[in-house]
């Protein structure tokens, strides 16, 4: 069976919503997994004690920052492969996994090198968290510091599937990850039979342990495609192809590292006005993760498929393609924007076990969570084109433009706000910190936008 044969046989079939959906519902799947892992961590967590929750919430956003960072620049190599096999150049499609894996081991030495002084950023006296919460984030934030090291590697060697299209094989080791992990979240947390009750290092060991489950059968992945990509087992380090991945997969790494970091410094100052603000976005932020994940994956595979038909050199099949990716992901978008103005209390009430140890702080946490959660619903829609331009432009090499933009963005319009406005003794600073996220969303899809149509990805060159 060859890899590189070609089952679309004209414009219309390349571009139909048959093959859009083949490559988008693996990948939603697992998007959806992930995002109920993660909702199942933050709910496992916030019954366990309210305090966990917000702790989770910065640890955890900060670490997948740099988690984020990493996994992203190693992730571009999806790019590379997706652009060869458009090609049908099937001799180059090793090249870039191989060179994932070396970045992988460099970044994962300097992630774990690093945690000593990584972790000591949540004793920055200006973020005035209590004690209990700094130890708490702590804890949590090694841990997923772990995980995101050991999937590093996971992101390499799936790189070629993705690429491919076989995106189901990514979604078999993402839902295995995830399942496990939900498990282990029941188990360790509460110390349920012979496990000890470990509380919110429960939760982090958890994540670890998926980690490793989904790289064992990643790499299972990666020996098995032996039998279609002959010299896949044959280390390639191709200097040209790891400086290649480098380029153009570090401003990507930085795009997406830098704007979690944003979001986290905002949920960090939210906790400087009172915890139960910033249990309140935990809240809101684990519903958003499990609303939106589908049009993020919809627009990934978008992006694959463009990919290869920029590799084809088919510019042509762009515009289908992206249209409906942006009709799926609106028709989506209403939906969830309905339930999530319709029935507020309904999804806030999960996180509440009804035997808190704190019943005011979660009262409070969860009157805060509910008009959150009504700001995120006003940025759904315009989410899906920003989102969908946004991996366009990544797939065609376009991610310095993109880093530059949404590190300006990110800056002015979510941490500055959040800096100046957390000081202000008032009940509406923490809404308007919140609600930027709107203007944030709408301004990112103009300017994308206009990068699109202007033409000038044209000049990049993602593959030789």
């Amino acid at each position: 069976m060859d890899a590189i044969v070609d089952k679309y046989h004209t414009d219309q079939e390349r571009t139909s919503y048959s093959r859009l959906l083949k490559v988008a519902i693996p990948m939603v799947i697992q998007g959806l997994m992930f995002s109920v892992m993660l909702l199942v961590d933050r709910i496992f967590v916030g019954n366990y004690d309210v305090m966990y929750l917000a702790a989770a919430s910065t640890a955890g956003g900060l670490a997948t920052a740099f988690g984020f960072f990493t996994g992203e620049t190693v992730g571009f190599a999806n790019n590379i492969v997706a652009q060869y096999y458009g090609a049908k150049r099937k001799n180059m499609l090793a090249a870039p996994v191989w060179a994932g894996l070396f970045l992988a081991s460099i970044f994962a030495v300097l992630l774990v090198i690093t945690l000593p002084l990584t972790q000591k950023i949540f004793e920055f006296s200006f973020f005035g968290h209590e004690e209990a919460l700094i130890k708490a984030e702590q804890v949590y934030f090694r841990y997923i510091i772990l995980m995101y090291a050991v999937m590093l590697f996971q992101r390499a060697l799936l790189s070629y599937f993705i690429g491919i299209g076989q995106t189901y094989k990514m979604m078999i080791v993402m839902v295995a990850g995830n399942l496990s992990n939900i498990l282990f979240d029941w188990l360790l947390i509460f110390g349920v039979g012979p496990f000890p009750e470990m509380g919110i290092a429960g939760a982090g060991l958890a994540s670890l342990i998926s980690a490793v489950v989904s790289l064992l059968i990643a790499i299972w992945f990666f020996v098995d495609a032996k039998r279609v990509q002959e010299d896949m087992l044959r280390p390639r380090f191709q200097p040209e192809i790891i400086k290649r991945l480098f380029l153009l997969g570090l401003p990507a790494g930085l795009q997406v590292g830098l704007e979690m970091l944003g979001f986290t410094v905002m949920q960090m100052f939210l906790g400087k006005i009172s915890t139960a603000a910033l249990a309140a976005s935990a809240v809101s932020f684990g519903l958003q993760n499990i609303v939106y994940s589908p049009t993020t994956s919809v627009a990934n595979a978008g992006a694959i498929l463009i990919g290869q038909e920029r590799g084809a050199l088919r510019m042509h099949n762009f515009r289908l393609i992206l249209r409906k990716v942006m009709i799926i992901g609106s028709v989506y978008s209403l939906l969830m924007l309905f339930i999530m103005w319709r029935f507020p209390e309904q999804l806030i009430t999960i996180f509440d076990s009804g035997d808190s140890a704190d019943p005011e702080l979660l009262a409070e946490t969860k009157h805060i969570a509910r008009y959150f959660l009504l700001i995120t619903g006003l940025w759904l829609v315009p989410d899906v084109f920003f989102n969908t331009y946004m991996q366009t432009l990544k797939a065609l090499g376009d991610s310095r433009f993109i880093s530059i933009t949404m590190i300006i963005m990110v800056f002015a319009l979510i941490t500055l706000p959040a800096v100046f406005l957390s000081g202000i003794d008032a009940a509406w600073p923490k809404y308007v910190i919140y609600g930027m996220t709107i203007i944030y969303v709408i301004i990112l899809w103009i300017i994308f936008g206009l990068r699109y149509r202007s033409g000038k990805w044209k000049d990049n060159h993602v593959i030789d």
